[in-house]
């Protein structure tokens, strides 16, 4: 790998787009400095004559620790020696994949650089990421490790510790991090599939051991297979391959951490455990999602996803998809969970217009958003979202002419209140018509503006208007 440097400009300079000229300026100087193999930059213009810019500087792979110093230096000497009245330059290294800001003094440099060579010489790394507290010893500080295989996650967060341990440092937050398929370069490489840390990334508190954490990791990794994981102080969550492990790995996280909130899922379903620090929920509070889940954990549905308050479902097209929020219904949901939605496709999850159904509603109107759904199948894409304080239909017509059709189709089911769009498939949503039901009688809503107005969307709204009142 290459170093990457990032260089960050604001001020005046005599160029009226600083940012951008800065940008041109630090990769043409930055180019030059020897053991440099390319730089790109990326310049802002805040104010006339006042910018950012964001320089990354790649040199050449394996630098010897005496060749990256020199290289830093020659960073860090160039953004002093450019920095005055009306422009302040700042930089960023990116050392075989391990970045770091450069200090504004050599010292400060070299005191990050102990860390990042000490990283770099621990073994096969992807790199990472190294924060130094500031010049008085205070302030945040940071080191982050990339382990290139998840096997070697373990290893990867007792080499962190280790140097951590010899950097002096203070109250520093640690993590090591690893991906089932890593992105090679380390600017897309975000949210690891398994990482063990020692506090909640939006925790302020970098003092937790989460020795007992990791060796319940250690034990369920040992004895299943594990796709994804995070190990934290008092808090566990792992993904097995096999769902039918699910309780052997809960009771080996009991034994080995008994004081550890742990959240265990495992094959199609998978527990969104994301929250602030210290306001996640507790592991029991998945429990009616959970069974939710379960109850379609089948042929015909790709994943799931639950929340304490939330079920969502991935199915395998518009049948599966109408069969899994059947049997949801069946299942009788039950508090906390507040909300089921059901797609036939990842596509039509994610609500793009051009896929699928997609059924979402409360635990008391979900019945009715399957309902509607089962008539739609003829004119999707579709969406059907019923809650208890509103009602929203999206349907698909090939063309205008198929209005008296829909409406053969949904009259008899769409509740009162319904906020009903028709849109005409491959025309711009521009196009589509705006029709609310009330007290069976069917309504074209008024545009906001005269702009909005156009002869297709009107001809769609009159003809699916007077094919349900006539």
């Amino acid at each position: 790998m290459g170093v990457a440097s990032v260089l960050m400009v604001s001020g005046c300079s005599v160029h009226v787009d600083a940012g951008s000229a800065g940008a041109v300026k630090a990769e043409q100087a930055l180019a030059k400095i020897d053991g440099v193999r390319s730089v790109s930059g990326l310049g802002t213009n805040n104010l006339p004559f006042a910018g950012t810019v964001t320089a990354f500087v790649v040199t050449d792979d394996d630098l010897s620790n005496r060749e990256l110093q020199t290289v830093t230096d020659a960073v860090g000497r160039w953004a002093v020696q450019h920095t005055g009245a009306s422009v302040s330059y700042s930089a960023r290294i990116d050392a075989d994949g391990f970045g770091f800001f450069v200090g504004r003094h050599a010292s400060e440099s070299k005191e990050v650089l102990g860390v990042v060579d000490d990283l770099r010489a621990s073994g096969h790394w992807l790199g990472g990421s190294v924060s130094a507290p500031d010049a008085s010893g205070r302030g945040s500080s940071s080191i982050q490790l990339d382990v290139e295989r998840p096997s070697d996650l373990v290893r990867g967060w007792d080499t962190v510790q280790r140097v951590a341990a010899t950097s002096g440092w203070k109250d520093v937050s640690l993590s090591a991090d690893a991906w089932n398929t890593p992105e090679k370069s380390t600017l897309t490489r975000h949210n690891p599939d398994y990482s063990i840390a020692n506090a909640d990334s939006r925790a302020e508190d970098v003092d937790g051991d989460p020795s007992a954490e990791v060796a319940a990791y250690r034990a369920v990794s040992a004895a299943h297979a594990v796709t994804s994981a995070s190990v934290q102080p008092g808090r566990i969550h792992v993904h097995l391959a096999d769902g039918a492990d699910i309780a052997d790995a809960t009771a080996l996280i009991t034994r080995a951490a008994p004081d550890t909130a742990a959240v265990v899922d495992g094959g199609i379903i998978t527990t969104d455990d994301s929250g602030d620090a210290g306001e996640k929920a507790d592991p029991a509070e998945y429990g009616e999602a959970n069974r939710l889940a379960h109850t379609i954990d089948r042929p015909g549905v790709s994943a799931i996803v639950v929340k304490p308050a939330w079920v969502t479902v991935t199915a395998d097209g518009t049948d599966n998809a109408l069969s899994a929020a059947a049997t949801l219904v069946a299942a009788s949901p039950a508090a906390p969970v507040q909300t089921l939605e059901v797609g036939s496709s990842k596509a039509a999850l994610e609500d793009r217009a051009e896929d699928g159904l997609l059924l979402s509603g409360s635990p008391t109107r979900f019945r009715d958003s399957v309902t509607v759904g089962r008539q739609l199948t003829g004119f999707l894409p579709a969406r059907v979202s019923l809650f208890d304080a509103n009602a929203a239909v999206t349907v698909t017509l090939t063309t205008a002419e198929d209005a008296p059709a829909l409406v053969a189709a949904l009259k008899p089911v769409v509740p009162s209140g319904t906020a009903l769009q028709v849109q005409l498939a491959g025309q711009p949503s521009e196009t589509s018509a705006e029709l609310t039901l009330r007290d069976g009688t069917l309504s074209v809503d008024a545009l906001r503006s005269e702009s909005e107005r156009n002869d297709t969307r009107t001809r769609l709204g009159d003809a699916v208007r007077d094919a349900w009142n006539g």
